[in-house]
């Protein structure tokens, strides 16, 4: 029987492998055992224990209990005073020791998601896979807990409140006690107590009574470490909640992201807290927990993010990128279509250009660092050598996270990669088919964002709606490009499916269409407000039509006929890692009954 181990060297074995020799090459063999070992990997959701076995390898014990990290054993375990003997350089990454009154930070030794969050884990398997990371520090969620206890008066309460309420009949109480109590409320008080106490976290009172707080001087140490290493260089606060990034839930743009301007670093990194408390993301009514990535932000000249596999069936590398800083690829909300390179397994590599009428770039100014925006379009390559880097670093995450993934990456103005962060792919294109031709006459034909097959009338979007039952139930939304309102769980709820003009495969926005199973297009047909006026129904197809990824918007409700057509698995995640976790033993002794097997386990991640 096949036993998954992990070596010395921190990497995945299957012992107990024994192809027949003479039914395969050696060649056949080490792919099939690579192969076999990725599927063993999908089917068990092996990726997150297999990070944290490669996280607490013997050799390890150095990079969490200490101060300083650069990337290699020569780092040494010690107080800070150990950066007086690290040079600063690209790959210099601090993450510092919590202060020794915060007895449950212990618990950090291991980099357990529950303590640094997602985006936390991955980026210290990036560093300690040797990969170009820019610095970077971690506070944990339990270092932030400590907020909880601040105390608040009523009268402060009351000012943001947008329902008001009785200050002369409340008692002062603790932002945890608050917390607590939201989710014993009906709804709408949910929502109006959670948005209060977003804006009391970004207010000057609040900033002031937890500025008192000695793990606020640790906050801000950690600060002082990353400005000395980067001098030059701004720094940016981002979101690492402990779901946010996980195997099966990206949670993609949900939780903002601050560019810290200048002044006390605590209130941008308040602002990003803030965000955890949007009604939107607290279903039940409590913020989920989050920890805060304090990064060096580069000044970049190019930024995009990589999908490591176009869709199920088909492995190249999916590269979208705009001049400037990444934003402008990977929030999926401008005007305009990323460039896009597609890199073969094989090492042929193709190039798409796209629309980019605007970009971001980094300006220091007086008060701080901010972006600013340029006009203009611009066709401009990635610099020699960045795709192949970025294949090679997106297959050995590939290996080490044993799933597909998707990267956040920046090229510096000294033509140096960058890898900002990476995540676990949720969903990809190739799952939905449709049997048959395709059709003959369709309204246009365009590029598949999300799978589905959706029918509903017609909304043109040029601006937020205050209320979405002014959206028709089902309705097939139509805009220039997506704004972050489009997304919102009440929009998305009424929503049949979506068609922009302008957007990429692997934006935020795709990423969490894809996950809530809404059929979305880009296509270059100049749709307007009046032309929809003049449909009444539509149907829109996105999928495989004889194995091309293609989608179409009909004319009219077609539903019936193209729905028996149809086949795509389902999207219950929970179900699924239910069923992955109760894996099929593999037993076999031969080449095709391994292949049977690799075959059902490829099935039970799918379905």
């Amino acid at each position: 029987m096949i036993q998954p181990t992990v070596n010395q060297d921190g990497k995945i074995e299957l012992n107990g492998f024994d192809p027949t020799p003479s039914a395969v090459s050696e060649a056949d063999t080490s792919s099939l055992h690579n192969r076999i070992k990725r599927s063993f990997f999908r089917s068990t959701f092996i990726p997150e224990k297999s990070v944290e076995a490669y996280l607490t390898r013997k050799d390890n014990s150095h990079l969490i209990t200490q101060n300083i990290v650069s990337g290699g054993p020569q780092a040494k375990s010690g107080s800070s005073s150990a950066l007086r003997n690290i040079k600063p350089g690209p790959n210099l990454v601090i993450t510092p020791t919590p202060p020794a009154s915060l007895n449950g930070a212990a618990s950090m030794a291991r980099r357990h998601r529950s303590c640094v969050g997602g985006k936390g884990q991955f980026l210290t398997v990036m560093t300690k896979a040797g990969l170009p990371v820019p610095n970077f520090n971690v506070i944990p969620y339990t270092m932030l807990q400590i907020i909880d206890s601040v105390m608040i008066e009523p009268q402060v309460l009351a000012q943001f409140h947008p329902g008001g309420i009785d200050a002369s009949q409340l008692q002062p109480v603790t932002l945890g006690s608050l917390k607590d109590s939201i989710p014993t409320m009906d709804r709408i008080n949910q929502a109006n107590w959670l948005n209060a106490l977003g804006k009391l976290l970004i207010s000057d009172d609040f900033l002031q009574k937890v500025g008192m707080l000695p793990v606020t001087d640790e906050i801000r140490r950690m600060y002082q470490e990353l400005v000395l290493v980067n001098p030059s260089q701004p720094v940016i606060i981002r979101s690492s909640g402990l779901k946010e990034d996980g195997f099966g839930d990206a949670q993609a743009g949900k939780y903002e992201s601050c560019l810290h301007s200048g002044g006390d670093i605590l209130k941008s990194c308040l602002e990003v807290l803030a965000s955890s408390y949007q009604p939107a993301l607290c279903p039940d009514g409590k913020p989920h927990p989050v920890a805060l990535i304090m990064q060096t932000y580069l000044n970049c000249r190019f930024g995009g993010v990589v999908l490591s596999h176009t869709s199920l069936r088909n492995d190249a590398l999916q590269i979208e990128y705009t001049p400037g800083q990444p934003r402008s690829a990977v929030a999926g909300t401008y005007s305009f279509k990323p460039h896009c390179y597609q890199i073969k397994r094989n090492g042929d590599t193709s190039i798409r250009w796209g629309d980019v009428p605007s970009y971001f770039t980094l300006k220091e100014t007086a008060e701080g660092f901010i972006e600013e925006k340029h006009e203009g379009p611009s066709a401009e390559k990635l610099p020699e050598g960045i795709p192949e880097q970025l294949k090679r670093h997106i297959v050995q995450l590939e290996n080490l996270l044993g799933c597909p993934v998707d990267v956040e990456f920046a090229v510096d103005q000294q033509d140096r990669l960058f890898l900002v962060q990476v995540r676990p792919v949720t969903s990809l294109l190739g799952a939905a088919s449709f049997s048959g031709a395709p059709p003959d006459q369709p309204l246009y034909a365009g590029e598949v964002v999300s799978e589905g097959l959706a029918t509903g009338e017609v909304y043109y979007a040029d601006k937020p709606v205050a209320d979405s039952s002014s959206i028709p139930k089902g309705a097939i939304i139509h805009a220039i490009n997506a704004d972050p309102w489009m997304l919102e769980p009440a929009i998305i709820n009424r929503a049949g499916g979506y068609v922009f003009k302008n957007g990429g495969n692997n934006d935020h926005i795709a990423i969490m269409l894809k996950q809530s199973g809404k059929p979305c297009m880009r296509s270059d047909a100049p749709f307007t407000a009046e032309q929809a006026k003049s449909l009444s129904k539509v149907t829109l197809l996105a999928g495989n039509f004889d194995q091309t990824c293609v989608a179409y918007l009909l004319d009219g409700d077609q539903t019936v006929h193209w729905r028996t057509r149809y086949t795509k698995p389902t999207l219950d995640y929970a179900t699924a890692a239910c069923a992955a976790n109760k894996p099929c033993a593999p037993t076999f002794r031969r080449v095709e009954q391994g292949f049977l097997w690799l075959h059902a386990q490829n099935q039970q991640v799918l379905n």
